[in-house]
């Protein structure tokens, strides 16, 4: 129990700053990162958490041998928050992200004090999203469209049957085959449909899971970074959209094995 106290109490300073991570201008919002850092054939780790911007998450992870895991996940946010913009006027911003991916990759473990577990993968997510802006003087912003997701992921870490703690950097290629971005002001109404739009992205976290063996309270802190900027068409001009997104989440974490370890 000490653990958790410990662990619950870091969290607790955390959520402190969670209500500044609201990805306000950006049209991909980050997922957390699977980081399972697993250390033997037939581990099963499932993981379910929530961050103050991100959402609903759960994810799982198998190793049905000594060198291959598979992974899915998914994502559900559906929020509203008040913000308050640089000059002082309150807008509501809505999220709704509905968000899944699925992932293959080699893992080993190492016997070694510092870095045990390393890993690498390759997968796909796609996700229905739509970012609505209400702003006081009536005027509203609706970004809304679906993208799929490809990428490359490296986890790094050490394991103990108390405490996981890892490293995950994550690049990513995000495509919107169509992005709609209706905005209505008083005097407009401003349509604009922009396709083929194409976002590279690196993302890192940090994790660290610490409890019993089998059962571990989680955080997970991290970063999204755009490599580009994105050009939103009007027909009275375009509009540049690059925002950095936060990765913030406490959760819990399961593990079990599908065999007894005599037998794997």
């Amino acid at each position: 129990m000490g653990n958790f106290t410990f662990i619950s109490f870091v969290c607790i300073l955390t959520l402190f700053t969670s209500c500044g991570m609201l990805n306000d201008d950006s049209i991909y919002d980050a997922n957390s990162l699977n980081i399972p850092l697993h250390k033997t054939k037939n581990e099963v780790k499932g993981s379910a958490g929530y961050g103050g911007c991100l959402g609903l998450n759960a994810d799982v992870s198998y190793t049905p041998t000594n060198s291959i895991v598979l992974k899915a996940g998914g994502n559900y946010n559906h929020q509203n928050f008040v913000r308050t913009s640089f000059m002082g006027d309150e807008y509501n911003l809505n999220l709704k992200n509905n968000y899944k991916e699925g992932a293959v990759g080699y893992y080993k473990f190492l016997k070694n004090h510092f870095i045990n577990s390393v890993e690498l993968s390759a997968g796909y997510g796609n996700c229905l999203t739509k970012k609505t802006y209400e702003y006081s003087f009536s005027d509203r912003q609706v970004y809304e469209g679906n993208y799929q997701k490809y990428f490359l992921q490296c986890n790094l870490g050490h394991v103990t049957n108390k405490a996981e703690f890892g490293i995950a950097a994550r690049y990513s290629r995000i495509f919107f085959p169509t992005l709609k971005d209706n905005l209505y002001v008083p005097s407009l109404k401003n349509l604009s449909t922009t396709k083929n739009i194409r976002i590279p992205a690196v993302e890192i976290a940090v994790m660290a899971a610490i409890g019993k063996e089998n059962l571990k309270a989680t955080l997970q802190y991290g970063l999204a970074v755009p490599q580009k900027q994105t050009n939103l068409t009007y027909t009275n001009g375009s509009f540049g959209v690059e925002s950095m997104s936060m990765i913030f989440q406490l959760g819990i974490r399961y593990r079990f094995l599908l065999a007894k370890p005599e037998k794997i």
